[in-house]
């Protein structure tokens, strides 16, 4: 079934931004009007399958997803609201559909890890589990900040690999600065 994203004005007059799953456009506008929303804007959503297997995640973005994630968390921001924040913010097209899809599924009463299995191509199996353990422990916030640190630290070990070899490379965008400001400061001392 499509998806729609809608702005309207409550009863109260605050304008709500949200996400509906409907058969048609006139579905949309039936079920807002029944809850009595005064309806802003409609627009279909266009995510198909294909779409999201174009393009990657890289490392330092899902270190600076689980990051600010586990930031979110702990400062006691409801996990759709946080997928939501961060996906306006990421410049990734790839990640900003997983997160769409997220949040989507989570407002639905679904646990995030169940989700992100739907993505084993960007997410491994300790990623996936690690999130399954914060959920089941209550300690979600916990999990993120512990990969965030291990993945930080998969991208330093990239980045030491690259310097060790002589690789030049682009796409690790910390390797500049850990080439030119943390391995020299390993020979000095």
């Amino acid at each position: 079934m499509p998806l729609y994203t809608f702005k309207a004005k409550d009863e109260k007059g605050e304008i709500v931004e949200d996400v509906i799953q409907a058969g048609s456009k006139k579905e949309v506008v039936s079920s807002l009007k029944s809850e009595k929303y005064q309806i802003l804007s409609i627009k279909a959503l266009n995510i198909s399958k294909n779409s999201l297997l174009k393009g990657s995640v890289s490392i330092s973005e899902k270190a600076a997803f689980c990051r600010f994630l586990a930031t979110m968390l702990r400062a006691g921001l409801p996990l759709p609201e946080a997928l939501d924040i961060i996906r306006q913010e990421t410049q990734n097209k790839k990640l900003q559909k997983i997160l769409f899809d997220l949040s989507f599924n989570v407002r639905k009463g679904e646990n995030l890890s169940s989700v992100l299995t739907n993505y084993k191509s960007d997410f491994d199996k300790v990623f996936l589990t690690m999130v399954k353990a914060g959920e089941e422990s209550g300690t979600l916030d916990e999990s993120f900040d512990y990969l965030a640190k291990q993945l930080l630290g998969d991208v330093g070990a990239v980045a030491a690999v690259v310097v060790r070899r002589g690789i030049a490379t682009d796409h690790v965008v910390p390797t500049d600065y850990f080439a030119a400001k943390i391995i020299p400061s390993f020979f000095t001392a």
